[in-house]
This record gives C-alpha cells, structure tokens and sequence, in this order.
C-alpha cells in the first residue's frame, strides 16, 4: 500500500485499508492517488500509484464522464455501472467529490454481491463509515480535547458504554492508568509540541483480564480534530516477554555451566576439611561448625538450582489428576504451615475434569514453591487458599492466594525473571524456573497483587477430558519429552 505525505492521506490510509471491496483514490487527470489492499489484488498491475488507472478507451470515456458528474454541488454520492473486460466483471461503482483536496474516493462493489443483498459495508466512503469498519479502535477528540467520536472497538477493548465516553475530556481515558501518571503527562506533552504522539499501556480490563494497549495520535488538519488509533497489542507483548525471559533463561545457563566448575571444587574441599576438624573443636566451637556446615549445604542447594538450569533434560509426561498433586503437596507442607501459623484449606470444582500431561515431579516441585512463598510472605501468620476450577476454555486454573505484604507494579513485572527476587536469602529462580514450567506443560501463569492486601498466582494446564476407564489407562502412560529447562 503507497502512502502519501499529507496526513489526511495517511489517516485515510489507514482506515480503508481493512474494506472487503477495491477503493481507490484518483486525481482529476485519472491518476491514481492511493488504493487498498483489495483493489491491489482485484486490478493487479493495472493500477498504480501517480499512473492512471488502466482503462479501454469506452472505459476511460465513462470514467471522465463519472468524475464530472461527482463534481456537480447536488451531488454528493454518485454511482454507476463498469464493466471490466479483463477480469469480466461487472461493477456498481460508488463515488464522492473532496472539493478541499480536488480528488475523488471510487469503491468498485460486485454487481453480483449487491444483487444478492450479501453484508458489504456501508457507504458514504466517508471517515466516519470507515470507522465503523475499522479492526481498530477509533476515537476522534477537538482540539480542546473534548471525546467527539468514536467506534464500537474502542468500546470493546476499554469494556466501557460510548455513551460514558462521548463528550467528556481525553484525560478521562488517560485516568485509567493512575500508575503511569508522568508516562502519560510525557505523551500529552509530545502530542502539544509535535501533534504526534504513541504510547503502549498495560490495562485492567472491566472482565478481569490484563492487555496491553498502544494509542497513536496525531492531528488532521483537515478534521481539525485529534486521531487516536486503539490497538490490542496483548499477544505480542506477551511474545516479547516470552523471549526475553528464554533469553534470560540461555544466559542463566551458560553462567550455571560456569559457576558449577569454579565453585564445586572449592566447596568439597571444606566440606571434606570441616567434617576433620569436627573432633578438634571444643564444645563452644561446635555452634560455629554447625553454622558452616548448613551454609556449604545451602550453598550446594543454590548451585543444583543452576546445575538444573544448564543443561538439558528429558521429560517423561503423564496423564496425571492435578487435584491429587496439589492434595499431596498440601499434605506434605501443612506440618510448615502449621509452624508458621499458617491455615491453607482447599477447594476444588471440577474434580473429575483435571487430567493434564505433565511431568508429576516438576509440577510438584511449582505447587511446593507456591505454598513456600506464601508461608514466607505472610510472616505473622494468615490464611492460604488454594482454588481450582474448569475454564470455559478447558483449562485447569490453579489458584494460591495468600494474605501477605502483597507486591507494587514494578515487582509484579520482574518477578518471573531469574535472579531477580525481594527476599534477604532468595536466589530469584523459585518463580523462573515455575514460569518455564508451565510454559512446557503449554500452559501458563500469571500474578495480581495489591500492596498490604495479597497476592494471587493463577496456573492454567490445558486439560484432558476422559471417561473413568480411559482415566484409569492412561495415568499410567508416559510419554517423553525433550526440552531445555
């Protein structure tokens, strides 16, 4: 698609590019100004930008003939029939004059599709019928910033009525991302100076569900008006964030290869030397010798972590009853709970449908570091609990919800990247190394906190529905998996 220099051009080119049906904008003297996708691929190498349109000479007569029509005050739409010889269709085509710019907005609709009353979008071809045609979200803001228009998309990805939106102020829309108060002074700042201004947002939709939206702004000067085009962005946001953390993951690896030749040695040798000067040590040594021996050992903990992380492992998957895991793995750390006046209770929906493929002792390992932090976090004690459900998208959502210190946006972005943690002793691969497992068990996991109130880790397994026989056959089935962890 050709763009031109004039904004109007490029606001237009945006808009139009997504209608089902060839349009195409041309000058008094027949050339061809710009055109959609659809007519690129309707006319082929017939149409170009700054050439004429190529036409037989009883079509180009026609065609003067219509743009001398369209250029008549009563008129404001006009129409008539083409017949095109080479791909030998015949066309209704539909046309407005912009007197302000001298060129001519032509849509080309299949005779045989208007016959038929099939869905075509509406016309006028003007801004606002393509914003209503628009995958985008489309607002349109006065100068004084005053919401004048905008399409059912907008309305869609904010979850908010039109009708709370139209009239008010454009700082009403930037009020929905309170945390990023000097990001968003910054964008209106460049929209004032340059009448040109982007910006990407994180956004709590009204459902529940977190996106990422971009807004891009600039000014039309022949709207006289603001253009914000509304994008979701969620999906490849998610991929960025995705590879960095496979990034982060290759270079962890590559260090633990590192770190395990020039500290393992090291560290055997005083192990081997603490357990001879074991008898030399008098009694009031002792509690130091005890002291040395439980930091080699958590020194040892901490370097099979990144030993884990740098090299490859095979995995054997098995259809295994994630209730029955997290059953287990409660049982096992009630004792520490109990120690740490921590009450954990369970409540499972669905129990007949949680059968995943999975690698048990992974998944075990995630559930144990789930509870562990949150035994951690609520250091006076509180309450645990542990939920699962079905999703309609036939999913097993695990939730741990704690009654803790709770984290602040920024912890809440880095918290699943390796080595980064908040706690005194911690190694920040707990949640790393949760992270890339789900992600090799095709699900995922996701964080919601609030400072002082809690937080919320939520697992998603894609689920395996089974009758009770098929169940009992295929809990026992491995299948091996090889992966990088």
């Amino acid at each position: 698609m050709q763009l031109l220099g004039n904004k109007m051009y490029q606001t237009f080119d945006f808009l139009f590019q997504d209608i089902r049906d060839p349009v195409a904008v041309i000058g008094q003297d027949l050339q061809v100004k710009i055109y959609n996708i659809a007519a690129g691929k309707e006319f082929g190498d017939r149409i170009k930008v700054n050439k004429p349109l190529r036409l037989c000479k009883s079509q180009q007569d026609n065609m003067i003939s219509f743009i001398a029509d369209m250029k008549k005050p009563e008129k404001e739409i006009c129409s008539c029939s083409f017949t095109d010889t080479v791909n030998n269709m015949d066309y209704l085509i539909e046309g407005i004059f912009q007197s302000s710019q001298e060129y001519f907005v032509l849509r080309f609709r299949n005779k045989k599709e208007v016959k038929q009353n099939r869905r075509v979008y509406p016309f006028p071809l003007s801004f606002e019928a393509i914003m209503n045609a628009s995958p985008s979200g489309i607002i349109v803001t006065a100068k004084d910033g005053q919401i004048i228009k905008m399409n059912h998309v907008v309305e869609k990805l904010l979850g908010i009525p039109i009708a709370k939106l139209s009239g008010k102020s454009d700082q009403l829309l930037m009020r929905l991302f309170p945390e990023e108060k000097m990001e968003t002074f910054h964008f209106f700042q460049l929209l004032s100076q340059h009448k040109l201004a982007e910006m990407t947002r994180k956004y709590c939709h009204p459902n529940g569900q977190i996106y990422y939206l971009e807004f891009s702004t600039h000014y039309n000067e022949e709207l006289n008006s603001y253009v914000t085009i509304l994008r979701d962005r969620s999906s490849q946001m998610k991929k960025e964030l995705d590879l960095t953390h496979k990034d982060s993951l290759s270079t962890l690896g590559e260090m633990a290869a590192s770190i395990a030749h020039e500290i393992r040695n090291p560290l055997t040798s005083l192990k081997g030397f603490t357990k001879l000067i074991e008898d030399a040590i008098h009694d009031d040594g002792k509690p130091y010798l005890d002291i040395i021996h439980s930091e080699i050992e958590r020194m040892e903990s901490i370097l099979n972590e990144f030993l884990i992380l740098s090299k490859p492992k095979n995995r054997s998957f098995h259809f295994v009853s994630i209730s029955t895991i997290v059953e287990q793995i409660i049982e096992f750390m009630t004792p520490q709970a109990n120690m740490n006046n921590v009450q954990i209770t369970y409540e499972c929906q669905n129990k007949e449908a949680d059968c995943i493929l999975g690698e048990e002792a992974e998944i075990k390992k995630v559930f144990i570091n789930m509870i562990k932090n949150a035994i951690e976090v609520m250091k006076s004690g509180g309450h645990l609990r542990v939920s699962q459900k079905l999703t309609e998208h036939q999913q097993v959502k695990l939730t741990f919800q704690d009654e803790g210190c709770g984290m602040s946006k920024e912890v809440m972005e880095k918290v699943f990247t390796a080595f980064y943690t908040t706690k005194e002793q911690g190694t920040g691969l707990g949640l790393s190394h949760a992270y890339q497992t789900m992600k090799e068990h095709d699900g995922s996991i996701e964080v919601e906190s609030e400072v002082g109130k809690g937080s919320a880790f939520h697992l998603y397994f894609p689920v395996y529905q089974f009758g009770k026989e098929e169940m009992e056959q295929n809990l026992t089935k491995p299948m091996t998996v090889h992966s990088w962890v």
